[in-house]
C-alpha cells in the first residue's frame, strides 16, 4: 500500500495547509502550527521513518514512541517516509501511528493517522515492505 500525504507547516502566526492524497481523494485543511511530530502507537514487526533521507525513528515489535520533528525540518519541502517490514514476510503484521501538529505548548492535533493489522491470509501482503507511506512537510520561509 502506498499513500502520499502532503503537510504544510508554518511557524508562528502563519497558516499552514495539510493535503492528503491517496490516489482516490484529496483533502485540504487550514490550520496554524509551530510543531509537527509523529506518535507510533504500535508496530509488528519493524518500522523505520526517515526525514529527508535521515533516519528519525526505528521501532521494533511492541515499541511505541512520540517524536517531535520540528527541529529537523528545513525550509521548503521535507520528505517523511515510513516503512513497515514483517518477519513473517507479510503474513502477520500491524502498525499504528499519527502525524500531529501543535501550537506552542497547546494540545497536539492529529492531522493524519494510519492503522492496520493482519494475521490472516485474506489480508496478507506477501513480501516486504508491507507498508510505505510518504508525508511531505513544507516549512515556508518566514517573511522578513
Amino acid at each position: 500500500m502506498y499513500t502520499k500525504l502532503i503537510l504544510l507547516v508554518a511557524t508562528g502566526a502563519l497558516l499552514s495547509t495539510i493535503t492528503t492524497h491517496d490516489l482516490r481523494a484529496e483533502t485540504t485543511v487550514q490550520l496554524g502550527a509551530s510543531h509537527v511530530g509523529i506518535t507510533v502507537t504500535g508496530v509488528d514487526d519493524h518500522m523505520t521513518c526517515t526525514l529527508n533521507g535521515t533516519v528519525v525513528l526505528t521501532l521494533n515489535f511492541g515499541e511505541t514512541g512520540t517524536f517531535d520533528l520540528t527541529s529537523r525540518l528545513v525550509q521548503g519541502a521535507n520528505n517523511l517516509t515510513c516503512t513497515v517490514t514483517d518477519d513473517d514476510n507479510g503474513g502477520c503484521f500491524a502498525y499504528g501511528y499519527q502525524i500531529w501538529t501543535r501550537r506552542a505548548t497547546g494540545a497536539a492535533t492529529v492531522v493524519h493517522s494510519s492503522t492496520f493489522g493482519c494475521c490472516d491470509t485474506s489480508c496478507a501482503r506477501p513480501g516486504n515492505p508491507v507498508f510505505v507511506e510518504t508525508v511531505w512537510i513544507n516549512k515556508p520561509s518566514i517573511p522578513q
